[in-house]
């Protein structure tokens, strides 16, 4: 019985060991005792782990539920937190650290942070070589990470956890240690969009990647990583004045590689300007990622005018759109001058105005690859304006340029040098006939609008007919929303359609392709209704005053700053200026004459920058004929509404050792148009360095087939080193089985309303 009761204790110790918990959090230099800003546990004695993720105890592994803990910790955005292990993590596998917002009218301490409220922030980095997977919280006595400087201020849940993977080769061996720390969170710059929110339970799943795999053989080569971080980080506010210290403060975040290391960091600018593009990452990063290899960091933040140094001009938007269907140029230019007048007397950026221009972003940019302390080279994708960013970035800096990708491109001379732009929109009409092509070639079945003319140009005919009769008499169509169908008004809505509301509508759809078959449907009820007779749209029809993108997802607030900050910085970077009516009505008339769809848009722009009483402190006065350390690859769709393949073969033709990318069909820079040939030669380039052949053309997919459909195609082939294969892929057999099955159907008659692009 001695021998026994020597022996018991040794081997308490040893399974002891083995588990653990974490019962106290600090930060700043504040700590405190064990659970009293940590919610006690359920394991607070045996440390026992939890291996049923379905479990309720996923949430924060209370001893009683929702039972919080007596404190909240006081800290600040920015600064790290930490969570005490006791005793140290024993096992292999990530630490990973969830926030959720306390919601108003209740604490941190009595709320149960039940519900899809969770947003992961962090996850520690697996190191991965021939002998095996490891974590850096081995053994680890306290874990430590940072918290978003971009947060809103608030109390929060912290969830912090670590899963233990030895024995998670069997569906629910691994085990999950985690507690939840009571934060109230101060000095947030705010802005923090999380990627998706998530529940516990619910968020995982026993046999998820990540829960389910043998970390001893065969090692893995990658383990899932956290999706978003944020940091910040102070630029000097105005570049012409180098004594100045004055400072702005920019808000970055970073979208990880999932492959670690990683090979650097992208600077992604997904165009505008003035665009928020913070909030593009969460949706872009992914597809960009797996394009460039899963190989790179993407790292953006929100541009001067709408991050740091706000412009806006108060309801400029109505100003601009209050055009009449039979406009003279007079009225265009008059309307445009109130604009800029409005703006010259209400703004809340007068005092930064001339700070705000492009080359002040490109140092913006400089500044940010500086701070990274990764090579000091700038590796840059950019869309649309994104393009003008990176052309005077490499025009500025061409020793600097690591990789560059260009699609979708704004003419860069053009933009600084000419008076406006009217070869902008050249291409707009072309992609409107492209997508009454498209309809025909469908037919009735999948495209109702195609009844009504038996070729695209007598579509055209009766289209424009219909549009034109609305300047005299609006349409009112009916909508009811489908059973099952994602649409964002609950009941049946009726709409008034004129003349300006149809060609807005149009001309902002021909950007993105994705709402091509709601539009089709919005045709064709136009094309059924007449005067103001009611009339119930197809299913698949999108209410034009919700699909609008300047309605759709933003307040008017929004929509007149985003506006705002696109006319400061667009109007500030022209160095010519023709502030006379006569002198610059031949633009206008060479705009309006491009485009019959978009055409008066971009005229009443054009006025405006010529009247435009700011011009940006520095804007590139040089030209863009230079050769960058490393050839920039540009790319374009074939048809583009807003940046026509002509823009994207001049700028190739000037950067020394560039090629020019064409991918085959229409619509807003080459992500519009499905490719696997495209993509895998962007996976070369920013992989390899690998150049297409001049003039390589890719065949776009089939109109249908979406970027998910692609990647699974890739994927499949792996065929990234192969270049002799995927150089004659054929796209169109690719997407031809799609199109003869029953997805497709689904996809042209209910379609759920999408976002358009700005």
């Amino acid at each position: 019985m001695k021998f026994f009761s020597i022996l018991l204790p040794v081997a308490l110790l040893q399974v002891a060991s083995a588990h653990y918990t974490f019962p106290a959090i600090s930060s700043g230099g504040q700590s405190s005792a064990n659970w009293q800003n940590v919610r006690q546990t359920a394991n607070y004695q045996t440390t026992g782990p939890i291996t049923n993720v379905a479990s309720s105890q996923m949430t924060c592994y209370e001893l009683s539920p929702g039972r919080g803990a007596p404190g909240t910790l006081a800290v600040t955005a920015g600064n790290t937190v930490s969570f005490t292990s006791s005793p140290p993590i024993f096992h292999p596998g990530p630490a990973i650290a969830y926030l959720a917002r306390v919601p108003s009218g209740q604490t941190a301490a009595t709320w149960n942070g039940q519900g899809a409220v969770w947003f992961k922030i962090w996850q520690d980095n697996a190191s991965i070589s021939s002998g095996g997977i490891s974590w850096p919280n081995m053994n680890a006595g306290s874990v430590s990470f940072p918290l978003p400087r971009c947060l809103d201020n608030g109390e929060y849940l912290v969830r912090f956890e670590h899963i233990a993977l030895h024995s998670a080769s069997s569906s629910s061996g691994a085990q999950l240690y985690l507690s939840c720390g009571q934060i109230r969170v101060s000095g947030g710059s705010g802005g923090y969009k999380p990627a998706r929110l998530l529940s516990f339970p619910g968020a995982y799943n026993a046999n998820d990647p990540g829960l389910l795999l043998n970390i001893y053989y065969p090692v893995p080569t990658s383990y899932t990583k956290a999706k978003l971080e944020c940091s910040s980080l102070q630029v000097p506010r105005d570049y012409t004045a180098p004594k100045s210290k004055e400072r702005v403060t920019i808000e970055l975040v970073r979208a990880k590689a999932k492959k670690q290391p990683s090979r650097g960091s992208i600077l992604y600018n997904p165009g505008g300007p003035g665009l928020p593009m913070r909030s593009k990452i969460s949706t872009d990063s992914e597809l960009l990622q797996w394009m460039s290899g899963d190989e790179y960091d993407l790292v953006t933040f929100d541009p001067r005018g709408t991050g740091p140094l706000p412009f806006t001009c108060g309801a400029i938007g109505p100003m601009l759109s209050q055009q009449k269907p039979n406009d003279t140029l007079e009225e265009i230019w008059g309307r445009a001058g109130a604009v800029a007048a409005q703006c010259a007397k209400h703004s809340t950026g007068n005092k930064h105005a001339e700070l705000l221009g492009t080359v002040a972003l490109v140092r913006d940019t400089m500044q940010v690859v500086d701070a990274l302390a990764e090579d000091g080279l700038l590796r840059f994708w950019g869309y649309s304006y994104g393009t003008i960013v990176g052309a005077t970035a490499a025009a500025m800096f061409p020793d600097r340029i690591d990789r560059m990708v260009l699609d979708g491109v704004v003419n860069p001379h053009k933009w600084y040098r000419g008076p406006s732009d009217p070869d902008m929109t050249m291409d707009a009409d072309k992609v409107l006939t492209a997508m009454l092509e498209m309809c025909i070639a469908l037919g009735e079945t999948k495209c109702p609008l195609a009844k009504h003319g038996s070729t695209a140009a007598d579509l055209s005919a009766k289209v424009w007919r219909r549009i034109d009769d609305l300047k005299v008499q609006p349409a009112v169509i009916t909508i009811k929303p489908k059973a099952g169908l994602s649409m964002p008004f609950p009941v049946a809505i009726k709409v008034t359609i004129d003349y300006l509301k149809a060609i807005h509508l149009t001309s902002s759809t021909l950007i993105n392709r994705a709402l091509w078959p709601q539009h089709l449907s919005f045709l064709a009820s136009l094309l059924a209704v007449r005067g103001s007779e009611p009339y119930e749209a197809a299913s698949g029809a999108a209410a034009p005053d919700v699909a609008a993108p300047s309605l759709a997802k933003r307040s008017a607030g929004d929509a007149n700053a985003l506006l705002s900050a696109h006319i400061a910085i667009r109007c500030g970077d022209r160095l010519e200026r023709t502030p006379a009516f006569a002198s610059f009505a031949p633009e206008m008339a060479a705009t309006l004459n491009s485009s019959r769809i978009s055409g008066a848009r971009f005229a009443a722009m054009g006025a405006t920058c010529a009247q435009w009483p700011w011009r940006a402190r520095e804007a590139y006065d040089g030209d863009f004929a230079v050769t960058t350390r490393t050839p920039v690859l540009v790319v374009s769709s074939e048809l583009d509404p807003r940046t026509p393949l002509e823009a994207a073969r001049q700028a190739s033709a000037v950067l020394g050792g560039s090629e020019l990318l064409t991918v085959a069909g229409a619509g807003h820079c080459s992500t519009s148009v499905p490719s696997v040939c495209a993509a895998l030669h962007l996976r070369d380039y920013w992989v390899n360095g690998t150049m297409p052949a001049p003039g390589k053309v890719c065949e776009g997919s089939p109109f249908g087939v979406k970027w998910a459909d692609v990647r699974k195609e890739v994927d499949k082939m792996n065929l990234l080193h192969k270049r002799e294969a995927y150089d004659d892929f054929d796209d169109d057999d690719f997407g031809r089985s799609f199109m003869e099955s029953q997805d497709a159907m689904d996809y042209f008659l209910g379609t759920d309303i999408m976002d358009a692009v700005l």
